[in-house]
């Protein structure tokens, strides 16, 4: 069989495929993942915090320390449960223990349960690690931690004032509008191209109809790659709640996909009728 016709067939199709969803897949997860996890979390926050009590400052990546008296008043603080990533019941219910940034928890590969040791201005703690809060806080920023439980009588408790924050929109600033439009037809631009240039080669107008529905077949082989790309490679270089990220990122691969394919079935449909 000739490369010529090998590349016609749908074997020929799907493989060009797999590597466009390869390149989409980690164009996604670079330029699109780490944006709407910003934006994600910022939602997932909002409102925030008016103010909180501060233990003062840890060694552990001069990360500030917020104090909440009890698990109950988590929420009364700004800081409802629901925004932790990751807990575990049966060390919330001790006398004191600590709720990690996302950041400290990725830097420092703390699990569940582990001591962390931590000197506050001076004052030597070892507490367990029962949760970790989603990432992006808008206002304490990436590096923080909670301690909850009794304050410990030689630290000073100070109440500090926050600014409040805006609830962002839905997409990046860079994905949305035109914006939007320019990137979708980026993220496929090798599968357009490959696409466009069969269209260019075919002769008659079967030839153009079955090149239009292998490439039918080959959107949805190379976003099902895409998607696994980006999953793979943001979960292992960025290690984010990728669950949460996954619906918007899938959508926003499929829409990319989908748009190019229309428009190959478009101009597939003027050359069957002007040739």
């Amino acid at each position: 069989m000739s490369e010529s016709l090998y590349s016609r067939t749908l074997a020929g199709v799907l493989l060009f495929s797999i590597f466009s969803g390869i390149i989409s897949g980690m164009i996604l997860a670079c330029g699109f993942m780490p944006d709407y996890a910003q934006v994600r979390s910022q939602r997932l926050w909002h409102p925030g915090s008016s103010e909180v009590r501060i233990l003062g400052t840890a060694d552990l990546f001069n990360s500030k320390v917020i104090h909440v008296p009890d698990w109950d008043v988590l929420s009364a603080a700004g800081l409802d449960p629901d925004r932790l990533w990751r807990y575990e019941p049966t060390l919330t219910s001790g006398d004191m223990f600590l709720l990690v940034s996302h950041e400290i928890w990725r830097w420092r590969g703390i699990g569940l349960g582990d001591v962390l040791g931590l000197d506050i201005d001076g004052l030597s703690m070892e507490l367990p690690v029962a949760g970790i809060w989603h990432p992006h806080h808008p206002q304490f920023g990436s590096v923080w931690l909670v301690l909850v439980g009794p304050a410990p009588e030689t630290a000073g408790v100070a109440m500090e004032a926050l600014a409040p924050f805006e609830t962002p929109g839905r997409l990046p600033p860079n994905f949305r509008g035109r914006a939007l439009f320019a990137n979708l037809l980026f993220m496929s631009l090798i599968f357009m191209l490959y696409g466009v240039i069969g269209l260019a080669g075919r002769r008659g107008r079967f030839q153009t109809l079955g090149w239009v529905c292998k490439l039918w077949c080959g959107a949805g082989v190379a976003i099902l790659t895409g998607i696994l790309v980006a999953a793979v490679f943001f979960g292992r270089v960025f290690a984010y709640p990728l669950l949460a990220l996954l619906p918007a990122s899938l959508a926003v691969l499929a829409g990319s996909y989908l748009l190019a394919v229309l428009l190959m079935t478009g101009l597939g449909l003027v050359l069957m009728y002007t040739k």
